[in-house]
């Protein structure tokens, strides 16, 4: 749950409307804004109070192997933020197969469901957490973030960007 210990992760929403689940629940903590340290000691604490030993707060840094180790366990993974943040994170998760959940309300939400992502809306598919992606969904969102992502997608875009200064450029001299 989230990627920081900062209050737009949302965590206690999520851990609202998820707290029925039997689900271990895994959330990065490591660092946040200038005030977070307060913020994390109340998701830590709430977190432990709603769901006991299946709780655990990553409170430092790892390395990113250790990371992606951990995280590749995981079969569900939820970004709750409603402004846009860990694209990254959520671009890696989406390409590792996750099912991701994401609140309705983010930009990333619906810039991903545009561009044909399978991700959902924790609000109306909370049921769905811990249950995994099924294999064509995951090969869909793996190839749909390549064309996104992938370096020659990344060179693709740097070139149209350098031909459109330079067709402006011109226009200007």
């Amino acid at each position: 749950i989230g990627n920081s210990a900062t209050h737009t992760n949302n965590h206690l929403d999520v851990f609202e409307i998820i707290k029925d689940t039997d689900k271990n629940i895994i959330v990065p903590l490591s660092y946040g804004a200038y005030d977070y340290k307060n913020y994390k000691k109340l998701v830590i604490s709430t977190g432990f109070k709603i769901f006991k030993n299946t709780f655990t707060p990553i409170e430092n840094f790892m390395p990113l192997d250790d990371y992606r180790a951990l995280t590749y366990k995981c079969n569900t993974v939820i970004m709750y933020h409603i402004r846009q943040q860990a694209l990254g994170n959520i671009f890696m998760f989406l390409y590792q197969g996750m099912r991701v959940f994401l609140n309705s309300k983010s930009p990333t939400y619906s810039f991903l469901k545009e561009k044909g992502v399978i991700v959902f809306d924790l609000q109306q598919d909370y049921k769905l957490v811990g249950v995994e992606l099924g294999n064509e969904d995951k090969a869909s969102n793996k190839e749909i973030v390549l064309s996104l992502r992938s370096r020659a997608a990344i060179i693709a875009k740097t070139k149209g960007v350098i031909s459109l200064y330079h067709s402006l450029t011109n226009k200007i001299n």
